[in-house]
């Protein structure tokens, strides 16, 4: 199963998101969508599941959850917005993830790439992937899950 991954998009969606995700099965959206355009938008390459962010509103907050639980191949993923703030883990994101036990947790927030491994749970931010914000780079993620193996990248878009 190929997934993309893309977060704090912000109403906007840089061109070259549409290459990297053209074959891809599921498009996860970490949270800080904008709008529903952007979500329509990426729709037409695949299906989207959406978590809200801090900054998301009314008609967002009627259409998407603050989490949700997927299974993608056979990996237990855990999809919010906030996971990290101030280099630190959020105690209630850590109870989640003491309770689900999730295989990958999917997140965004930060506007930086962040991929690592804690204990058997890898955690997997590509970034920002609409609004360039100052000192960042905008870049989305694909994660494949094959045959119980989880590879994963970071693509740049500028």
């Amino acid at each position: 199963m190929k997934v993309g991954v893309i977060s704090d998009t912000h109403g906007q969606i840089h061109p070259h998101v549409f290459d990297y995700f053209n074959e891809v099965e599921l498009i996860l959206h970490a949270g800080d969508v904008g709008n529903e355009g952007i979500l329509s938008d990426l729709e037409t390459l695949a299906p989207v599941k959406a978590v809200l962010g801090n900054t998301d509103s009314f008609p967002l907050t009627e259409k998407c959850r603050e989490k949700e639980i997927l299974i993608l191949g056979d990996k237990k993923t855990y999809l919010t917005h906030k996971v990290i703030e101030f280099g630190r883990l959020l105690p209630s994101v850590m109870n989640d993830i003491d309770s689900i036990n999730p295989d990958i947790v999917v997140f965004g927030h930060t506007h930086e790439q962040h991929v690592k491994v804690r204990g058997n749970t890898l955690f997997f931010n590509p970034g920002g992937g609409g609004q360039k914000r100052p000192g960042k780079k905008l870049a989305v993620g694909i994660l494949e899950i094959r045959n119980g193996d989880i590879d994963h990248s970071i693509h740049y878009l500028d």
